[in-house]
């Protein structure tokens, strides 16, 4: 009797470290895809330059391209914070409470890069 419920005190472990193991391979993976897509975003977002110093494009279609690529690249930049965050916590590497203080910083921070990249490409066009 005694060593059935070792050897089921055993699976028990052994499952919950299969677990916790797979729960942090997941976190890197959503750590790398959040770096991926902020990158991958700011890529775009300095695509917004080639646009404004093309001459052979009208100002409708300058205009047109801009707003498209904002809104793909605001809402990649703030999924791939999300995940960035939640990477953190589940690799406890931060704690909730500290990665929820961000919100307001980093939506502050992405809403100021649109709007200096909108200014900037005002004036350059």
């Amino acid at each position: 009797m005694e060593t059935q419920r070792t050897a089921a005190e055993n699976d028990y472990k052994s499952k919950k470290e299969l677990q916790e193991q797979e729960k942090r391979y997941q976190g890197y993976v959503n750590l790398t895809s959040s770096i991926t897509q902020v990158a991958q975003a700011t890529i775009q977002l300095q695509n917004l330059g080639s646009i404004w110093t093309n001459d052979d494009i009208s100002s409708a279609e300058k205009f047109t391209q801009t707003i498209t690529n904002l809104g793909m690249s605001i809402p990649m930049i703030m999924n791939g914070i999300s995940l960035f965050k939640n990477a953190l916590v589940d690799l406890k590497l931060a704690q909730e409470s500290t990665v929820a203080a961000m919100n307001p910083w980093i939506i502050g921070i992405t809403a100021a890069a649109a709007a200096i990249g909108l200014i900037v490409n005002a004036i350059n066009g």
